[in-house]
């Protein structure tokens, strides 16, 4: 699968409806049985929305939990890590997204399947 894409070229890697896309097609990735290439865009939208946004913004929330679930599959250490830092990005603001700050407080049951 490749990496750039049409909304990558247009609107420039460094945007954030490109990160969206990559977080996007990250969640689809896995049911193709690619764990690999789903993990890789998982951690580049997750990079990409923390320089766009800063890293304790709530638009970073949602990849790092789904990179949480995700990584949890092959390694529960890095992934329980993971979730840690998701919760705490929640708790520091003032009116964190109710389903996104309590799914990454639930963690990890349930995850992907393991790679």
């Amino acid at each position: 699968m490749p990496t750039g894409s049409a909304a990558g070229s247009r609107q420039g890697e460094q945007h954030a409806v490109y990160a969206a896309l990559l977080n996007n097609r990250a969640a689809l990735i896995p049911a193709l049985g690619n764990l690999t290439v789903a993990e890789s865009d998982y951690r580049k939208a997750l990079e990409l929305k923390k320089k766009i946004y800063g890293p304790d913004a709530l638009p970073v929330g949602p990849s790092l939990r789904n990179l949480a679930r995700l990584v949890y599959g092959r390694s529960p250490d890095e992934g329980e890590k993971l979730f840690k830092e998701a919760v705490d990005l929640y708790g520091k603001n003032p009116k964190p997204p109710p389903f996104d700050y309590a799914s990454a407080l639930s963690g990890p049951p349930n995850t992907a399947t393991r790679l």
